[in-house]
């Protein structure tokens, strides 16, 4: 999905609002040109009051037959029963076109024991559904902690079920005609946490289908650098806005890349520059820094260096 036209942009009003933590009716934090296509409501902090969630949909032009959806969660305050700001997300509804032969993907979105959980369903003779949930933390923010993807083409469905917080995956393969053909495998694919403010989908389904459509590339560091927006640059291109879907380790190294000089500029680390490094991405595309506007970036599930 394009997301020329981003809540974040629609939420100017409710930045301020959330900065200020004053509690405002729920329907205050729809944006103009935005509707609401959906909420449920639970608890989501542990403090036993009724939380919202809403899933709301961008009212003007379609782009390109497509009309952005994102995600408002809100916390009721205790005081006036009215709320606050706790989250937005850009990338993790899907729109009305995403279902295929089957229409409007969205199916279930509930609040339960404390975990939101948003479910879609697709596909025409291939048929899908995904799962996603998401848990409030005590860092104050909401994480992806589990993600299930189901594919059924004929007799035989492909599951993957992922618990994002502990990074085991269970995949299992059933076929209705043959019980032979029967699998189960476990799998090892841990990742830094995930704030749902971040999270795109296609990221977790590259990092867990070897036949996802992604780039494994090797490069070599260039420079690093800051003025309008960060710059990361490798002789394969610009890696500066990407978003990153990694293990601890793999992190670390990402973030070493650049330093900082005396003057407190951002500069390549001299002992990366010139290494080689291999990285698996897809990409797409969006505004993540505001002065450089709508532009190609990476979501990044895999990174090493290499000798």
């Amino acid at each position: 999905m394009k997301y020329a036209v981003s809540l974040l942009y629609a939420l100017a009003l409710l930045q301020v609002t959330y900065a200020q933590q004053t509690p405002a009716s729920k329907e205050s934090f729809i944006p103009e040109n935005w509707t609401l296509i959906q909420e449920t409501s639970g608890d989501l902090n542990k403090d036993s009051l009724n939380d919202v969630a809403m899933i709301v949909e961008y009212a003007g032009d379609a782009l390109e037959g497509e009309r952005p959806r994102s995600l408002i969660i809100l916390f009721q305050e205790k005081a006036t029963q009215n709320y606050t700001l706790a989250a937005t997300a850009d990338h993790v509804i899907l729109d009305a076109q995403s279902g295929g032969t089957m229409g409007d993907p969205l199916d279930k979105f509930e609040i339960k024991a404390g975990v939101l959980r948003i479910d879609f369903a697709g596909g025409s003779r291939e048929q899908w559904t995904t799962t996603h949930r998401y848990r409030y933390t005590n860092n104050s923010y909401f994480r992806l902690i589990g993600a299930t993807y189901k594919v059924t083409d004929g007799p035989q469905t492909k599951t993957y079920d992922y618990n994002v917080s502990n990074g085991n995956v269970i995949v299992t393969t059933r076929d209705s005609r043959n019980k032979a053909n029967n699998t189960t495998v476990n799998l090892k694919k841990p990742v830094m946490p995930i704030n749902v403010s971040e999270f795109e989908p296609d990221a977790i389904w590259a990092l867990l289908m070897p036949d996802y459509p992604k780039q494994v590339v090797t490069c070599v560091l260039k420079d690093a650098g800051s003025g309008d927006c960060f710059h990361l640059e490798f002789d394969c291109g610009d890696f500066g806005n990407a978003k990153l879907f990694l293990d601890e380790a793999s992190t670390k190294l990402w973030h070493s890349l650049a330093t900082s000089n005396a003057n407190d500029e951002t500069i390549v680390n001299p002992a990366y520059k010139g290494k080689t490094f291999e990285i698996t991405y897809i990409t797409n595309q969006g505004v993540r820094c505001e002065p450089q506007g709508e532009d190609t970036y990476q979501l990044v599930i895999g990174f090493k260096q290499v000798p």
